[in-house]
């Protein structure tokens, strides 16, 4: 009867979290897509803002100041200064931060009034237009930033970087070491799924009839653009293998990068047939020079990776294999001079 108890105890557990899962997952999700999408704005935006020249700005007064255009908004114009004069200009915007200004567009000369004008004219032009090959090429470097700065973030809190997945110590009371969750799902919290991250149950492998339930809420910074992968399967594959960044359950320290964490490749993305579930704890061997070729996809010339020092690089199918091969592991003294 204890028996029964028990059982029966459990079965209303797992239905009250199935019933959780249900209600909570999408929001969850939705709540971290929203963040990740801020993040990459802000990038985004301050790449744009490293497009725009610093220049004199007038009032109607005649009263100058250098600074660079950030914001045009219901009439309001931002602009950030490049140094800090002391004259009119500057006294009547005392309450803002010292190194912004905001004036309404009629204060500014007619040429500057002129210069916001041509400039909001060109931003409405672009959000219109098809996007270019050339811009969905950088939307997907800062995409692959995103996971680079919170692997960057995970690494500060830990020892080093982040092991390739978690693992099950002692299932039944018996050292097992079994993989559970991959990396992918442990560096959630940092870009803003700390909800989406709670609904799993740590104690679970990636494919229990539990977990399995959270591989169609993927976030969508997990796959690359354009895949036809299947719900819940990533491009984004750690690198894997003997003298790599990711060796199973250990952590692997920066200081043990001897051949320098700008040269050393911990994540690849992989063309659609090799890509796996989100969750799954494996990712992309490298094993020999020959594998390297499975990176490059039909009709593509370069695959894409995030190295150790958190830069997003493409690789040219120009190099040899030999010369990449060299950027999968952490200590073998070889220089990397790629194309």
């Amino acid at each position: 009867l204890a028996a029964k108890a028990v059982e029966a105890s459990h079965a209303t557990e797992n239905r009250m979290r199935l019933i959780k899962l249900k209600r909570e997952g999408p929001t969850a999700k939705d709540k971290l897509e929203t963040e990740a999408k801020l993040w990459l704005k802000r990038q985004q935006e301050k790449q744009g803002l490293q497009t725009i020249p610093y220049r004199l700005w007038s009032d109607a007064d005649g009263n100058q100041i250098e600074a660079q255009l950030v914001q045009v908004f219901g009439g309001i114009v931002k602009v950030r200064l490049k140094s800090d004069p002391q004259n009119s200009l500057r006294s009547r915007n005392l309450n803002q931060k010292p190194e912004l200004m905001s004036f309404t567009l009629s204060e500014l000369s007619s040429t500057d009034q002129k210069y916001v004008r041509n400039y909001s004219a060109a931003q409405r032009e672009k959000r219109e237009r098809p996007e270019t090959a050339a811009e969905r090429q950088e939307k997907f470097r800062r995409q692959l930033q995103l996971v680079a700065a919170s692997i960057r973030s995970q690494s500060q809190r830990s020892i080093g970087f982040p092991p390739a997945y978690s693992v099950d110590r002692f299932a039944s009371g018996v050292l097992r070491d079994r993989p559970m969750l991959s990396w992918r799902v442990h560096l959630l919290p940092y870009p803003g799924g700390a909800d989406l991250y709670n609904l799993f149950r740590q104690d679970e492998p990636w494919d229990s009839d539990y977990n399995r339930r959270l591989i169609p809420l993927m976030p969508s910074f997990y796959q690359a653009p354009g895949s036809t992968a299947s719900e819940g399967k990533t491009n984004l594959l750690g690198v894997k293998g003997k003298e790599c960044i990711f060796v199973g359950k250990n952590e692997v320290r920066p200081h043990y990068v001897s051949d320098g964490l700008a040269n050393t490749a911990m994540v690849v993305v992989v063309p659609d047939e090799l890509a796996i579930e989100w969750t799954r704890p494996d990712d992309w061997e490298y094993a020999a020079e020959e594998n390297i070729k499975d990176l490059f996809s039909a009709g593509s010339d370069v695959f894409w990776t995030i190295f150790a020092d958190g830069s997003v690089r493409s690789i040219s199918n120009q190099n040899s294999l030999s010369d990449i091969s060299r950027i999968f592991t952490i200590r073998d003294g070889q220089p990397v001079k790629l194309k």
